[in-house]
């Protein structure tokens, strides 16, 4: 078992300052402004270059899908993984919420703008440390929204929950990763306010990146799977 994990501050938000403005109404019918044209063409082309960037190969698509998904089980994966690499801290376990995935991806090429499609929202990873019975009370709301989650299995529709391939064990406290919004409230998500968190910083979208590059230099790719993670239950009610 790691050490207890040090306790972080949240971060600060950013002020936003306020100014008046007008409202325009903009149709195929305005006129550009050369101006703002001006300012805006370089950083179209930097947003072009970054957008092209190949950053990995489908060898089928990868959809998004409850209880489990191709889309949903490759990222959660990536977050397991990449955590441990870049925060440098191994965790039992990490879920994410479905909603955040935002869009399917098709078989082929597969550019940095389409990651970003993925997952359009600058959520970073937060790591935490829950007791036995707050982590049975994740584990739950887990299973009920079908999130996509990895270092996890579970037969539907909750029960005989694994962690690392290890019976849930209600003595024990466990080192888990989500996102901010999830570790936030979002998602109704059973966590208390006062559990332990490092704010590790790392955004999940360029998680998912770093693991699309790794496929696609060590195995040419990633083949979309499904596996045991999530066990239903057979049209007679029984477990296979």
């Amino acid at each position: 078992k790691t050490a207890p994990i040090a306790s972080t501050p949240k971060p600060k938000p950013l002020k936003i300052a306020l100014s008046d403005a007008v409202a325009m109404k903009v149709d195929q019918n305005t006129e550009p402004n050369p101006v703002i044209e001006n300012l805006l063409a370089p950083h179209r082309e930097e947003i072009r270059a970054f957008s092209q960037r190949v950053v990995g190969q489908l060898h089928g698509p990868l959809t998004r899908g409850k209880p489990q998904s191709s889309l949903g089980n490759f990222v959660a994966d990536a977050m397991l993984a990449q955590t441990k690499k870049q925060a440098g801290r191994e965790v039992d376990f990490c879920f994410t919420n479905q909603g955040g995935l935002r869009v399917d991806l098709p078989e082929g090429k597969l550019t940095a703008g389409q990651v970003a499609e993925v997952m359009p929202f600058d959520n970073s990873v937060v790591i935490f440390t829950a007791s036995g019975s707050q982590t049975m009370k994740i584990l739950q709301r887990v299973a009920q929204r079908g999130d996509p989650m990895a270092g996890l299995s579970y037969t539907l529709p909750g029960k005989d929950f694994l962690i690392r391939n290890e019976p849930f064990d209600e003595s024990k406290s466990y080192d888990i990763c989500t996102n901010d919004y999830v570790f936030g409230g979002g998602s109704n998500y059973p966590i208390e306010a006062s559990a332990d968190a490092v704010y590790t910083g790392l955004l999940l979208r360029d998680l998912i990146e770093s693991a699309f590059l790794e496929n696609l230099q060590i195995q040419g790719g990633v083949k979309p799977y499904l596996d045991n993670r999530v066990v239903e239950p057979t049209e007679e009610g029984k477990v296979p």
